[in-house]
């Protein structure tokens, strides 16, 4: 039983809403099983990192795109 870095699952053709996992508690393998069923099923697993200044500027940047799509409206 672990502790593991979320993951964004993303559909390879955008035609599904992405998903978001936590795995905490899981064991190492059924984690991995559970990685594996949804790269089967066409997604691509990206895991999260909080504190990554790349991940941090994509978030800040689509927040201001729903922001300047919300004034719009």
């Amino acid at each position: 039983m672990g502790n593991w870095i979320p993951v964004r699952a993303i559909y390879r053709d955008s035609t599904r809403p992405d998903m978001y996992f936590k795995f905490d508690g899981f064991t190492r393998e059924r984690r991995d099983e559970l990685l594996a069923e949804l790269e089967q099923s066409g997604y691509i697993v990206q895991e999260i990192l909080w504190n990554d200044p790349l991940f941090l500027l994509v978030q800040a940047r689509l927040r201001k795109e729903m922001e300047n799509h919300h004034d719009r409206a």
